[in-house]
């Protein structure tokens, strides 16, 4: 029976019917190198994006020794600084001019590795195939490859989010203390990364309260849960326990997310997830297979309750996303992760029953998978076309941080450098080198300096030209640009 039962559920198995977990470890431990072999290459090509920029100033000026201090009006939570901080410095970076694109984006694409390691106890309530299934599209999904190269909050979200609904699973299935525990160190993890927590909380409240046939928790269970949240939450926010006020900011924060979640200025319809996920090529073919995946579970063919689990919690998580007026193309990975999974129970399903035709769904799906790496991951990683790159730093941003090179060459000192702009970033991560630099904000009276680099309204304002500077134009992003403007023949001289 035993072997039956392994065999049905796409477990490996032995001649005695016993699972040889190494087997296991040893296809996740490839699937984890796969997905390292495809994050790293050409790390440091794509530009950098101003959140990015924006993390590696506040990563930067921690490991120069100043204490960390938590924001309640913007840059998310600590947890993704600590995990930075000591990631950075042990690649050997001590402060921000010394880190390297490479060395600042590594952190997430550890971060979206740490997802992988949740898919072994995944396997204890959808089967090893679906877990295997799904880890795959972990390693290979154009969403999930693309922002975990990226310098934000969002792979480490992702990864404690998973975890969060293994565990809340394997707690329920199992009543252990441990799976309550770790559910709540993945609950805190993820206060102490994002507020929008409270979305992926609410959607697995909904999908839990949709499953019956068990008794609620205990109290035990629930001290032992809450317990664990509240010390990687006290932990984290007080950058190990040095900074107590931190409390009061989160509540603060709590406000601040409610005025977010109105737009400030990345307001897009409803349909605007929607209309993303199916414009990629590797969409279609994905929801489809989720599709298939929830359908079988409702009719009791297929994991039953990981499936309908997933089905309800994917449905709340996508109306709670698209209802919210905020909204940007990296929060989709938070509607993505359910239907993955629903797409590997499908194919989990069809590996039971036709390996011939799992094998040709898992080719189809590859086909269109690997047409978005090549276009959107890596060919136009930056480019104006590609929806994900949102409000992206354009190439041209490399000729700026040039024509900073030639003119600190040419100069006889270390250049002045004045920058004037609404919205300066990137320029604090590709300036990091310059002992020099200064920021001001548009309508201040201009310093003195040898080069000034200025916003168009400020180009407009001051009209260097006219007073003997001489101006290159460079793109910030789309519809943005900078101008570099230099005394002629006396920069730095």
């Amino acid at each position: 029976m035993s072997t039956v039962r392994n065999v049905e559920e796409g477990l490996p198995s032995g001649r005695n019917g016993r699972e040889r977990p190494f087997l296991k470890w040893a296809a996740f431990l490839v699937i984890v190198l796969l997905a390292l072999a495809i994050r790293v290459p050409r790390l440091a090509d794509r530009p950098m994006h101003t959140d990015e920029a924006v993390n590696a100033y506040l990563i930067g000026k921690i490991l120069e020794g100043e204490p960390y201090r938590y924001d309640p009006t913007d840059h998310h939570g600590p947890l993704y600084f600590a995990l930075s901080d000591g990631i950075c410095r042990l690649a050997g970076s001590g402060n921000l001019a010394a880190l390297t694109a490479e060395e600042l984006r590594l952190p997430a694409v550890l971060s979206s590795l740490l997802g992988i390691l949740f898919f072994i106890p995944f396997s204890r309530v959808a089967g090893a195939a679906a877990a295997g299934f799904a880890a795959l599209l972990w390693a290979l999904d154009p969403l999930c490859v693309y922002y975990g190269r990226y310098a934000i909050h969002e792979s480490l979200f992702l990864s404690l989010t998973f975890g969060f609904l293994v565990s809340i699973l394997l707690a329920r299935s199992t009543r252990a203390a441990g799976w309550f525990c770790m559910a709540g160190l993945c609950a805190g993890a993820m206060i102490a990364t994002k507020a929008t927590s409270v979305v992926a909380f609410a959607a697995a409240a909904a999908a839990m309260i949709s499953l019956r046939g068990k008794p609620a928790p205990g109290w035990r269970e629930a001290v032992l849960f809450v317990l664990s949240g509240a010390a990687v939450v006290l932990l984290c926010f007080t950058w190990g326990f040095r900074n107590w006020s931190a409390f009061g900011e989160i509540f603060a924060a709590v406000g601040h997310a409610c005025s977010r979640a109105g737009g400030q200025g990345h307001e897009k319809p409803f349909i605007y997830y929607w209309e993303l996920f199916l414009g990629m090529s590797s969409g279609p073919p994905t929801l489809a297979l989720a599709i298939a995946g929830g359908w079988l579970a409702w009719r009791g063919t297929a994991h039953r309750e990981a499936g309908r689990f997933l089905s309800i919690y994917a449905l709340v998580v996508f109306l709670l996303y698209s209802l919210i007026p905020y909204k940007t193309p990296w929060l989709l990975l938070n509607i993505w992760l359910p239907l993955a999974l629903l797409a590997a129970l499908a194919l989990s399903f069809l590996w039971r029953r036709s390996r011939l035709l799992s094998e040709a769904a898992m080719l189809v799906l590859g086909f269109f998978i690997s047409k978005d790496l090549d276009d959107r991951v890596f060919r136009h990683a930056a480019g104006e076309s590609n929806p994900l790159a949102y409000s992206h730093t354009s190439e041209d941003i490399r000729n700026l941080s040039g024509t900073m090179e030639r003119l600190q060459k040419q100069a006889a000192r270390p250049l002045r450098i004045a920058v004037m702009a609404d919205d300066p970033w990137p320029l604090p991560w590709y300036l990091r080198s310059y002992p020099q630099v200064g920021y001001w904000r548009p309508g201040d009276a201009m310093p003195e300096a040898d080069i000034v680099i200025l916003d168009q309204a400020e180009a407009e304002r001051l009209q260097l030209e006219s007073k003997g500077w001489r101006p290159s134009i460079f793109c910030q992003r789309p519809g943005a640009l900078l101008l570099i403007y230099e005394r002629a023949g006396k920069a730095g001289r």
